[in-house]
């Protein structure tokens, strides 16, 4: 926590904001009716099963911590609720916005379309 505190002021000594979103490349990979979708983070299981909901493909899998490793990634309702995984994710790795599970199921999923 205190790495993001220094740099958060260092930013507003120079006037900066930093950076507003989270970008990384995203590979997905299709054997038939499986596709593996690789996530960066430690994400939480509702992640998984939303995906594997609204997705086309028999088996969708989720694969944590690939494409890097950034702290958890929580849904939306469970920041209310707090706790450990909550509490990284706001604090630790790149800061992102509540809605960040939103997102990202809505990017692989348009992905997808395009397997």
């Amino acid at each position: 926590m205190q790495k993001i505190l220094t740099r958060a002021i260092e930013l507003h000594e120079k006037g900066e904001t930093g950076e507003s979103f989270f970008v990384y490349d995203q590979t997905l990979v299709k054997i038939g009716p499986i596709v593996f979708v690789p996530v960066p983070f430690e994400a939480s299981s509702e992640i998984s099963f939303r995906l594997r909901a609204y997705s086309k493909y028999g088996y969708t899998l989720a694969l944590g911590c690939t494409n890097g490793s950034n702290s958890y990634l929580v849904t939306q309702d469970q920041i209310c609720r707090g706790g450990y995984e909550v509490e990284r994710f706001k604090w630790s790795g790149p800061r992102l916005d509540e809605n960040a599970d939103i997102h990202l199921i809505n990017e692989n999923l348009k992905l997808m379309e395009k397997l």
